[in-house]
């Protein structure tokens, strides 16, 4: 699958805490999740930014995140 998914809408909606449901960051409460083996979640906030160094390009950023992975 080569979909892309983005959730947007307006601040205090829960677009967050749905995110933080679905990695796993947040638990349940009450109910039931259930997710397809093939399912791979990211999520980038603003508070990212911190992390990132600007000097590199974001392709630059991913090589040395994660080594050894194709362009």
């Amino acid at each position: 699958m080569e979909s892309r998914i983005a959730i947007v809408g307006a601040n205090g909606v829960g677009k967050s805490t749905l995110l933080k449901l679905m990695v796993g960051t947040l638990g349940l409460t009450s109910g039931n999740q259930y997710r397809n083996t093939r399912l791979s979640l990211s999520m980038f906030t603003q508070h990212h930014v911190d992390q990132l160094k600007l000097h590199l390009s974001p392709l630059e950023q991913f090589m040395e995140d994660f080594p050894g992975s194709p362009q």
